[in-house]
């Protein structure tokens, strides 16, 4: 309702939502009749208006579901047995803590518990890329796994790029046959739906998704980020290319400094600079055209970076930067180097060194 309020221009709802907020905030500061709900929390976050109307709620929302004790050393652990001692992690919780940290922006919420969360939410990812509500749980969770990706776009973690592959591919392969998702205990196909698009689109590294994406981790908000708010920030000479997806493109090396773009017969040449791979400070190439120069010498595929003297968090760094510059170059979409489980980053486009390379 928030939603359609908002996108719809709807007037003559301010007084009611005023209302809503005033018995909010008197269930929320009285602890009644809220439950402490991190799915209600992260649901509201997700709102653009809610935050309009009603900040202060959320934010005293978010400090009483970030609040730990003695026996809850984190505010996402649950004691499953007083006696055994037995703790699982409902990792819902944890997404929404680091979700609304990110959307509220809050001087309040502490750093360090949102990065614990953080860590707990790359740890617990499952061997197919999913997240489940709790650690325990035998089945994954579709509306956990989206709420996680959500997280985890905004928290940006050096390992974020291998993370929203794995958990893209596994959100599109529980896709239902009309192209909805559903699972039970969720609000409903229809919300399930717009949550796991919106994740998808974020895995990608889309801007469009249903939510303003914060401010700051478009200028430098995150492990990396710096790098990538850049490399935003250089100029980048669109392509003339008649081009409709990655596979249709060729990229060759010509020099260290130079490539010949083709798709058919038709051709480009750029360095560099053009495509926006310069680091300003000095005029050289960025880490980022390094490794793709390296893609070009190895089919394509990297699996590790000590062929070219890079860590594997640099690695991942380089890949999130060669993505966001190709899509701009082409006004292309979707992810043109794709993480897969055991064989590293592959192109889907093919890149190679041309034979007067060495010449």
């Amino acid at each position: 309702m928030l939603r359609t309020v908002d996108w719809c221009e709807i007037a003559g709802f301010d007084s009611w939502w005023h209302r809503l907020e005033q018995r909010l905030k008197e269930n929320t500061f009285s602890h009644e009749g809220t439950n402490l709900m991190p799915s209600w929390l992260f649901a509201m976050a997700r709102s653009d208006y809610a935050i309009k109307v009603m900040r202060r709620v959320l934010e005293r929302h978010l400090e009483l579901i970030s609040l730990s004790g003695p026996n809850k050393p984190e505010p996402w652990t649950v004691r499953t047995n007083s006696t055994s001692g037995c703790v699982e992690q409902h990792l819902s919780h944890a997404s929404a803590i680091v979700f609304a940290h990110h959307r509220l922006t809050t001087p309040d919420s502490d750093p360090t518990l949102v990065q614990e969360a953080v860590d707990a939410l790359c740890k617990m990812q499952d061997g197919k890329g999913a997240w489940h509500d709790f650690s325990n749980d035998a089945d994954a969770s579709i509306e956990s796994t989206a709420m996680a990706v959500h997280a985890m776009a905004l928290a940006q973690p050096g390992s974020w790029p291998r993370i929203a592959a794995r958990a893209r591919d596994w959100l599109e392969s529980v896709q239902q046959d009309d192209g909805s998702w559903t699972e039970p205990g969720t609000p409903g196909p229809t919300y399930l739906t717009v949550l796991v698009l919106d994740a998808i689109a974020l895995a990608n590294d889309e801007k469009t998704v249903t939510f303003s994406r914060p401010l700051a981790l478009a200028e430098g908000d995150g492990p990396g980020a710096p790098e990538l708010a850049e490399s935003q920030s250089n100029q980048v000479i669109r392509s003339m290319l008649q081009v409709e997806d990655w596979p249709d493109i060729e990229i060759s090396f010509l020099s260290d400094e130079r490539v010949q773009i083709r798709s058919g017969q038709q051709n480009e040449t750029f360095n560099y600079g053009e495509l926006g791979f310069v680091d300003r400070r000095d005029g050289k190439p960025r880490r980022a055209w390094i490794l793709l120069r390296h893609l070009a010498e190895s089919d394509g595929t990297i699996r590790e970076g000590t062929a070219i003297q890079m860590s594997w968090s640099q690695v991942e760094k380089g890949v999130q930067e060669i993505r966001q510059l190709l899509r701009q170059h082409f006004g292309l979409s979707g992810d043109p180097l794709p993480f897969a489980e055991g064989n590293g980053y592959r192109t889907r486009f093919r890149i190679v060194r041309a034979r007067s390379y060495d010449s």
